[in-house]
């Protein structure tokens, strides 16, 4: 019998109040209430993908290196996140930016749901 997974996709966008100083912890806070929600969902086999669209004044200041630490360590602290795909943005994300980049989670889940389901398993991704 297959287990089934459950994915869910975050959309994380610092916004220009998020310093690089303040980085670090504000992304903490994001996975860990991202994790929570995962894991109160009660699902077996959960695992969140963070799309985290950073301003290139941030990745700039923060710098490559210490930058890769603070995204494994992220992953490494929280069971449920699986990964976290670093998109580079020149300024935080608009409203109508952020609903794009929603649609587009939206319909990467539904073509993973359609694999899945081509594969005997019927639950469909989850979109947080």
């Amino acid at each position: 019998m297959k287990e089934n997974l459950h994915i869910r996709i975050s959309i994380l966008n610092p916004g220009f109040d998020v310093t690089p100083l303040k980085f670090r912890g504000w992304l903490r806070a994001e996975a860990a209430d991202i994790d929570r929600k995962t894991q109160q969902a009660g699902l077996k086999h959960e695992a969140s993908i963070i799309r985290l669209f950073l301003p290139e004044r941030l990745r700039l200041a923060i710098g490559q290196d210490k930058l890769d630490k603070i995204l494994q360590d992220v992953v490494e602290k929280f069971a449920t996140i699986y990964s976290i795909d670093l998109r580079s943005a020149e300024t935080p994300l608009s409203f109508e930016e952020m609903l794009h980049e929603q649609a587009q989670a939206q319909a990467d889940l539904e073509t993973i749901a359609v694999a899945t389901q081509s594969e005997g398993q019927n639950d469909k991704p989850t979109l947080h």
